[in-house]
């Protein structure tokens, strides 16, 4: 043994006075980052809450942009590569796409009905006017076409036709077969946001202030087609949802307009600017609006059917009511709807907020080690994808010497054991009745997690 040790601590001393000589290579070792230095929920944060951690993923590049999109979860890095992550673990898939420059709008998803042939897709814009079809599966370049024009959004994609802004206020229509063009339309001024497809309808709203339905396979049809007026621009996407047409304009009004014929169903006096997208799920939509003045921002939850406000979360309440809870002054942004509750980020601090979608009021705080700069605002295609509530992303694009690091979290049902009905009993004792507290030095039970369904 002694022989062994010797032999050993020289094969050691030689390794070492090798590696230390000029021809030996030198291997830098990244040290990871402290857990508390990274971007996560804070310890404990989801006890007790209606989340849980479903992944959390590690990029050693930077990121430039996250977003989910008809259940797809793509990422675009600094030095433009385009990935897809699995919904289920976070994984980026085999495959990854090496973009031709930078992203300045987000991918558009095209996903076929089921029974219809066709491989899924996913179109980016880039350079200001080249549109490029990527196979969803593979991340493989199908095609690209140099469009000629300034591209001012994000294109919409149905399944023979694309969709696209030009700077100006004109939509294009292109058909995927040979890409050639189809009927145009023009609006009175610029359209900053993406159209938006639903059915056998196109809208995009427009600086001028008005909202365009237009037919999506010929354009303007007289009878069919109808223009929205409001007294301002608009810089979001329309929303529609349940036979209406949403927009908010800089009127500090929020629309709702009947979707068949244009006629203002009703509006909704916001008495701020909506800069942020508005999104529609469980009858109700939201939109966040800013006071340019003072710099706050109200959530406001309007009923959908009726254009009046459910609640708004802010420093007051409506009716009388103050959400004053000790440092809780104002939402950050938007996440998405839950089956009972809205995710929302805090505006001051980095946390995300449970409220209540029947009156806003705070029902779980959870804290993040660090504020996000990514928020992927979503509404569950405005509740047509009921297995995406929940489902909260965020991300931070990359720290000093850390990973660019991406959060899932999803929503569960809590169930407590003390709510179900206590097992019947041969001879209950009358000194302990099923509804008795537990005593101190029994520690109480934590909730049971429902089993999630497959």
């Amino acid at each position: 043994m002694r022989s062994f040790g010797r032999a050993a601590l020289g094969t050691w001393v030689l390794a070492v006075l090798w590696s230390c000589s000029s021809d030996a290579p030198v291997v830098e070792e990244k040290a990871a980052a402290p857990r508390a230095g990274r971007f996560m929920v804070a310890p404990g944060g989801l006890e007790g809450t209606s989340l849980k951690e479903a992944w959390v993923y590690e990029h050693d590049k930077e990121i430039a942009g996250l977003c989910y999109d008809k259940g797809l979860i793509l990422l675009w890095t600094a030095d433009n590569d385009l990935l897809r992550l699995d919904p289920a673990t976070g994984l980026p898939i085999e495959y990854r796409l090496r973009l031709k420059g930078p992203l300045k709008y987000a991918p558009a998803v095209y996903r076929y009905p089921p029974g219809t042939a066709g491989n899924d897709e996913i179109y980016v814009i880039q350079h200001g006017d080249l549109l490029c079809c990527i196979e969803a599966e593979t991340l493989l370049e199908l095609w690209s076409e140099k469009l000629g024009f300034g591209v001012a959004s994000a294109p919409a994609v149905g399944e023979k036709t694309i969709y696209v802004t030009a700077e100006g206020g004109r939509i294009n229509t292109f058909r995927k077969e040979n890409r050639s063009l189809g009927w145009t339309h023009s609006a009175g001024k610029s359209v900053s946001a993406a159209p938006v497809l639903a059915g056998d309808m196109v809208y995009m709203a427009s600086e001028d202030g008005n909202v365009y339905a237009l037919n999506a396979i010929s354009g303007w049809i007289n009878g069919r087609s109808w223009i929205g007026k409001t007294r301002a621009r608009i810089k979001t996407r329309p929303v529609v949802y349940q036979q209406r047409v949403f927009a908010a304009s800089h009127d500090c009004f929020l629309y709702g307009f009947d979707a068949n014929d244009g006629n203002v169903a009703w509006k909704f006096s916001t008495g701020r600017i909506v800069n942020d997208q508005p999104h529609a799920c469980s009858d109700t939509v939201f939109c966040l609006a800013d006071d340019l003045q003072n710099g706050e921002r109200t959530l406001y939850a309007v009923s959908s059917t009726n254009g009046k406000a459910r609640w708004k979360r802010t420093m007051p309440g409506v009716d009388g009511r103050t959400y004053d809870e000790p440092g809780v002054p104002g939402v950050g942004a938007f996440i998405c709807p839950g089956k009972e509750l809205a995710y929302v980020l805090a505006k001051d601090a980095p946390e995300i907020w449970a409220l209540s979608l029947a009156d806003g009021k705070l029902v779980h705080r959870i804290g993040l080690t660090q504020r996000p700069d990514i928020v992927v605002s979503h509404d569950a295609e405005q509740g047509r994808d009921d297995a995406a509530r929940g489902l909260v992303l965020m991300a931070v694009k990359k720290g000093s010497g850390k990973a660019a690091r991406i959060i899932a979290l999803r929503e569960r049902r809590l169930v407590h054991r003390n709510a179900e009905p206590a097992p019947k009993a041969e001879a209950p004792k009358a000194e302990a009745p099923a509804t008795e507290e537990p005593k101190a030095e029994e520690p109480a039970e934590e909730p049971a997690e429902e089993p999630e369904e497959e």
